[in-house]
């Protein structure tokens, strides 16, 4: 109950957040969601992740019944905080499933819930987890993890029959783990990162189970089939095609070497660990500089911390071994005498489990698979499993040995505890306040990435979204210094000049040049620039920034000397500085050009006069 309360708290406040970024081409542009046959059909769904687009085309279905508005927002919100919350209860319930496994007696249990409950409370309620449970489109993520967790949590009923041989229990076992298969079939349907259970699944059976390796491998092993699900469902081809088709699938709309990626990854993973325990600075848009060399001291020292946490992982393992010997007790054992000397093997099993989960998990998108955007908070959703069950081990192990025999102290660390979650559900309560609409979005990110282009053009474009021309102008504006070669602020550029209504004919407004399909001329690329910085004059002209509406309306004449309007924009810049004689010169130019436009040039001129 405590969960849900501190999970529901911490997202009360997103149930009418908008749409946002990619939520928009995923979920209302995408006509899977809209599509009746979607819902009577999910067969029919194409796609890597079509257990997920099923799950939106049935939100889609459910709000237009009940609202008369298929994309009404809070339906989709509501989906989301279950699935969160579903998670922080299977991962409540995968602690205590491994805890049973190796450990009896009371003193166990206590210790058993008392970490499963932390884990689980960490888990719901951290601020790291609102990109995967707020930004809409990142269900994606969310709801991968609950197959997931369910799959892992299935495997281990399915394993924990095996050790009755009555028919009952057999047929049971084969139940469970026909479920995990299933389970693990739709985790992989609805994202990639699943391809990792198998691996998951091995580790755990080899953790947490006893038996001869034949028969663990293949119990565990046959999950290893399922991975063939997501290159299938990526590449759709075979034959002499495959290997490009592979080539292709294993880099995510870039060109960044793999290598590159790698040595970048050492230090996102660094700041994930970082956002973890301490969770300041969020963002959606990260400007992270890339890495190009392993000898980059970033990535040397980020390298070693993370060798170390792995080696702390390998220790911990040593260590439950060893213990293991020492007591003549084997992990997975039932019905086993337990002695204090024994009670914390299974926790540092415990705790390696968690490290080694959180390597695993995060390899997909941290690893030699380049992706675009380097790093996004949403990808350490699943791994964040791991890193809250190694670290709630440690700290339930720490405050017995601080609390033995002082009662004082351990109640003092349970309102520690219980402190530092409402801490986390208000920093998270705080943190979807960035996710009421685009407006407030990308504010935020363009105040942390002042430098990347796209938040600024995004920025311009929800202003004009909500019909405030004069503060998109400066955004747009900012994204167009920083990258001049993306054609998207521009094209934006024109829309607010189109809103503003005070520049009727003195601009054109522009297209993407880069959509074309080919034959792409130098003439044909300076005439749109010339057209594109005639409407950056004016844009700084609104914001009666005149010098440095001169000099785009210059740049413009310099890339097409014959484009009148640019002269006529000219013209009346000079005279809104009093330069009437370069005002005359733009009047001669355009009495060949246009003689409409010149004409009302002189106009002007001579009403200066």
């Amino acid at each position: 109950m405590i969960l849900m309360l501190v999970g529901f708290f911490a997202y009360a406040n997103t149930f009418d957040a908008q749409f946002n970024f990619d939520d928009v081409p995923a979920i209302l542009g995408n006509p899977t969601v809209r599509s009746a046959e979607s819902v009577t059909d999910p067969l029919a769904i194409r796609g890597n992740r079509g257990v997920g687009n099923f799950s939106f085309a049935l939100n889609y279905k459910i709000a237009a019944e009940l609202t008369g508005d298929g994309f009404s927002v809070r339906g989709y919100h509501y989906f989301n905080l279950a699935v969160h919350l579903a998670n922080a209860l299977l991962v409540y319930l995968l602690v205590i499933l491994t805890i049973r496994r190796s450990t009896s007696g009371e003193s166990s249990e206590w210790r058993g819930r008392g970490i499963a409950f932390l884990a689980a409370l960490l888990f719901v309620s951290h601020p790291l987890q609102t990109q995967a449970v707020t930004y809409i489109v990142q269900r994606f993520t969310s709801l991968a993890t609950t197959f997931y967790l369910l799959s892992l949590v299935f495997y281990i009923f399915a394993r924990s029959q095996r050790g009755d041989s009555t028919n009952g229990n057999r047929l049971k076992a084969a139940v469970f783990w026909a479920l995990s298969i299933v389970l693990a079939a739709l985790a992989m349907g609805t994202k990639e990162i699943a391809i990792t259970l198998p691996f998951t699944i091995i580790l755990y059976e080899f953790l947490f189970f006893r038996g001869s390796i034949v028969k663990r491998l293949l119990a565990a092993g046959a999950f290893l089939l399922t991975l063939i699900i997501i290159p299938l469902s990526i590449i759709g081809a075979s034959g002499g095609q495959l290997l490009s088709r592979i080539e292709a699938a294993t880099k995510v709309q870039t060109d960044m070497s793999r290598l590159d990626y790698l040595y970048t990854q050492f230090k996102v993973v660094v700041t994930y660990l970082r956002l973890l325990f301490f969770p300041a600075g969020q963002n959606l848009e990260y400007d992270y500089p890339v890495s190009h060399s392993f000898f980059e001291a970033g990535v040397i020292l980020s390298f070693l911390l993370l060798l170390a946490i792995f080696g702390l992982g390998v220790y911990f393992l040593y260590r439950s071994k060893f213990e293991v010997r020492g007591s003549k007790f084997e992990v997975g054992q039932a019905h086993s005498p337990i002695t204090n000397h024994q009670s914390p093997i299974t926790n540092h099993r415990l705790i390696a489990f968690g490290i080694f989960w959180f390597f695993i998990t995060l390899s997909v998108e941290s690893s030699f698979i380049p992706i675009v955007d380097v790093i996004f908070e949403h990808r350490v959703y699943l791994p964040s499993v791991g890193f809250f069950i190694a670290v709630a081990t440690l700290v339930v192990l720490g405050a017995e040995k601080l609390s033995l025999g002082r009662p004082r102290v351990a109640d003092g660390l349970l309102v520690s505890i219980l402190l530092l979650s409402c801490v986390l559900a208000l920093l998270t309560f705080n943190r979807n306040r960035v996710w009421a609409d685009e407006i407030t979005l990308w504010e935020d990110v363009a105040a942390k990435s002042p430098n990347l282009s796209r938040p600024w053009n995004n920025l311009g474009y929800a202003y004009l979204k909500h019909r405030l021309p004069k503060k998109a102008i400066p955004a747009l504006i900012t994204s167009i210094t920083i990258s001049p070669g993306s054609p998207d602020a521009w094209n934006n550029v024109g829309m607010a000049l189109t809103q503003l209504g005070s520049y009727t004919g003195r601009f054109s407004p522009t297209y993407e040049l880069f959509d074309m399909s080919a034959g792409i001329t130098s003439t044909y690329q300076s005439e749109w620039f010339a057209l594109a910085y005639n409407n950056l004059g004016l844009a700084y002209d609104s914001m009666g920034q005149v010098n440095e509406s001169i000099e785009n309306f210059q740049k413009a004449i310099s890339m097409n000397p014959r484009l009148a309007q640019a002269y006529y924009n000219l013209g009346l810049a000079f005279l809104a500085i009093k330069d009437k004689g370069q005002a005359a010169d733009q009047y001669r130019m355009l009495r060949s050009l246009d003689p409409e436009l010149a004409a009302k040039l002189r106009e002007a001129v001579i009403g200066d006069w």
